[in-house]
């Protein structure tokens, strides 16, 4: 059985070249019951599409329905009759752990589960990304082109992470959408989105409501909803989030 690992890039290729945005939208909305405008911005550019859809689909356990999906809109491809049976198969054999099994954290065998202050333990995500905690206690380092890991940060023993939730839940999206639009203007969501490294012109929607929304969306897809909590936090205190 072909692991997805091996697959992943030519089924990535097979998307790409086989549909378009508009196409690529009538399969998650009739085979996946997902909107690709809720998953990614198409100003991004379609191979950034296509990238965070497979993230998604991977991270939440529908890629089989995906490549499903893809197949029976366009049975012709060849690259899609190639690697959907090969996803299929390995679905059937390990169900969604084939392809989330590419997840894992990777810590020393001979430390405890209890770490000493200062070290952090290293992270692979599908592959594409990892982050190396320096045991030495510097920061973290995060490698590859995704920005979906939750980068862990030891700093002379005070754990730190992507979120900066202060190790909360995670703040509800709905209510942090809720309050860019009553308390930010169009003038100072652009300065919080600089503040974030964020592109404002590349988020979808137009007006405030609409991008304050793809922002949030946005910052959710990549585990940072507590990183835009706290940067709210900074301009505006702390209002309803505790």
């Amino acid at each position: 059985m072909s692991e997805w690992k091996e697959i992943r890039r030519p089924f990535r290729e097979a998307l790409i070249s086989g549909f378009n945005w508009s196409s690529l939208s009538l399969v998650l909305r009739y085979h996946c019951e997902r909107r690709l405008d809720r998953i990614t911005a198409q100003s991004a550019g379609f191979d950034t599409n296509v990238d965070e859809v497979i993230e998604d689909a991977v991270r939440n356990g529908w890629l089989e329905k995906l490549a499903q999906g893809a197949l029976e809109e366009n049975k012709q491809h060849s690259g899609l009759k190639a690697t959907v049976p090969l996803i299929m198969a390995g679905v059937e054999a390990e169900g969604t752990a084939y392809y989330q099994g590419d997840v894992f954290n990777v810590d020393d065998p001979q430390r405890s589960d209890s770490r000493e202050p200062g070290t952090s333990s290293t992270t692979i995500i599908q592959g594409d990304v990892f982050t190396i905690g320096d045991i030495s206690g510097s920061e973290g380092i995060a490698i590859g082109r995704s920005s979906s890991a939750s980068v862990e940060k030891s700093t002379h023993g005070e754990k730190q992470t992507a979120e900066a939730n202060g190790g909360g839940p995670e703040p509800d999206a709905q209510e942090l959408h809720q309050r860019l639009v009553d308390e930010f203007n169009i003038e100072e969501l652009q300065d919080l989105c600089f503040a974030l490294g964020v592109d404002y012109e590349e988020l979808g929607g137009t007006g405030k409501s609409a991008k304050a929304r793809e922002l949030v969306l946005y910052m959710q897809r990549r585990g940072r909803l507590g990183e835009l909590n706290e940067a709210i936090r900074a301009k505006r205190g702390s209002g309803d989030q505790t």
